[in-house]
Formats: C-alpha cells, structure tokens, sequence
C-alpha cells in the first residue's frame, strides 16, 4: 500500500510494487500507474500512524543532540574542578588529601567569616557617660555632645553612643580615645553635665 505521509518528496512512501512508478502530483496525493497493483492510499489512520514515527524520529534526534551538550558540559566541568584542585596545591603548597569538596582541607588556622566580622567586646573603661546636672532629656544631651566636639578633628574612634536616662553613653575604641573625649568634653560641656567614665 502507497502512503502519503507529506507534501514533501523527502517524506513520502511508496509500497514496492509502485516504486518508481509515480507520473504526477496533486495536492500532496500521488497517483500511480497500475492502479491494478496498488489500488489503495493510505487512510487517515495511516497517515497519523506515519507522522507519528516521524515526530518521534525528530524528538529522539534532539533528545541525543541534549544528551551530547550534557556529556560535554559535564567534561568540562570536570575538567574545571581538576584545575582548581591544582591551583589549591600549589597555592597551600601541600598535596591534597581528598576531593576538593570533600571537607578534608585544613582550616586550622583560617578563621571564620563570623569571627572576623565579630567585633571586640567593649571595656568598661573605654565607655564615657555624660550626665546631666539639671534633668535635661536624653536627646537634648546628645544634640549638645555632637554638637560641641568632632572626632575626626580628636582623632579618636567611637564605635556607638547610647542614650541612657538624662544622658548618653559613648563607646569608645580604647581607653586612650575615652581619655582624650573626657577632657575635650570637660572643656566645653562640663559646666552642664557630669562626665564620668563608666565604672568596672
């Protein structure tokens, strides 16, 4: 039996009793000359038949073209991890016990990402209280303080300031920086407040 499968030469099927016999083309239907041999073309349900095959040949193309790309990729990742695994010898200058990501890297020495943004615990004795004398709020001092000294200008470090009751704390880098805030600020503001540093 002849099947019509597509309008295209490529695609079209002929049973071998009709092989070669075909005169014309109408529509994508062909025609064939002995018609005594083959007196049949393909019904619908052939038809979907075949073009199913085809879709499934074009489907199984392109599966193996992925396939290929993932083999490829995954060479070259594989690859990738060997150089890094080089460049982590000769940068450590130690052979490598294991895998790279097998966790067997030493890291005695290497200190956390958590450790390094942790910041020292403050002493008592670089904190600064400023008080003051007449009950005035805590906002009010700390308008007062920044407004009468500048650290860049002391060259000193202050981590934070807190506000405290009728006050504000100031919490200084070392102790030296506390120092030298104490007497800028017993120059300008001590009339109005009391600063004290905060006791142990």
């Amino acid at each position: 039996m002849c099947k019509v499968i597509s309008k295209s030469d490529s695609v079209f099927w002929f049973c071998d009793a009709c092989k070669g016999s075909v005169k014309e083309k109408l529509h994508g239907v062909q025609s064939v000359s002995s018609p005594s041999i083959c007196k049949e073309i393909a019904t619908d349900v052939d038809l979907i038949i075949c073009k199913k095959e085809l879709e499934y040949i074009s489907r199984e193309k392109h599966l193996q073209k992925i396939v290929d790309e993932f083999e490829f990729t995954n060479n070259l990742l594989k690859s990738k991890v060997s150089d890094l695994e080089r460049q982590l010898v000769s940068l450590s200058g130690a052979p490598a016990k294991n895998h790279l990501f097998s966790n067997n890297i030493e890291t005695k020495n290497t200190p956390s990402y958590s450790s390094v943004l942790k910041k020292p615990a403050v002493s008592d004795s670089s904190v600064l209280l400023i008080e003051s004398k007449d009950g005035v709020s805590n906002n009010d001092v700390m308008k007062s303080l920044t407004a009468s000294i500048n650290p860049a200008n002391l060259k000193i470090c202050i981590d934070k300031t807190k506000l405290i009751k009728n006050g504000a704390a100031v919490y200084c880098r070392t102790e030296s920086d506390r120092m030298k805030l104490e007497e800028a600020l017993k120059t300008s503001l001590e009339s109005k407040y009391h600063i004290i540093p905060r006791k142990n």
